[in-house]
């Protein structure tokens, strides 16, 4: 005979996941700076064909092609098919250029080039889209 109430999981994970709680770990975990990009970097030896988590795009570019993100020189971007110049930020151009990556609002979906852009948006969003959630007060 089986004791339920007794039952401890122990295992130190939470087990009590909401479909809410649920639905924004895997809106994080497919948030551009998690997903994985194909570096289509050309230099001397080629494309590079990596395939890099967002978040390490600026440590894959400063030790495999030896470019720091926020040089100040004026130079042309070598990913495959790019035909600008930049000074500055690469890492900008690369993530709106070449990474499509997009920032989306939590409440309306309305989607951002950067960050920062859709935090101040979600600050005076008011929209009540939810994701299709259910509404906390049904």
């Amino acid at each position: 005979m089986s004791n339920r109430s007794a039952y401890t999981y122990g295992d130190g994970f939470n087990h009590d996941f909401t479909d809410e709680d649920a639905f924004m770990l895997v809106n994080i975990a497919s948030s551009p700076e998690h997903r994985l990009h194909t570096c289509r970097w050309v230099d001397n030896a080629g494309r590079c064909g990596h395939d890099i988590q967002g978040v390490s795009f600026p440590a894959h570019f400063r030790d495999r092609h030896g470019i720091a993100f926020l040089d100040t020189r004026f130079m042309k971007c070598q990913w495959e098919d790019c035909m600008e110049c930049i000074r500055g930020n690469l890492f900008l151009h690369m993530q709106q250029k070449h990474l499509a990556w997009r920032y989306p609002c939590f409440n309306c979906g309305a989607e951002f080039p950067l960050k920062n852009m859709r935090d101040v948006h979600f600050t005076q969003c008011k929209a009540t889209v939810n994701w299709g959630l259910p509404n906390k007060s049904e």
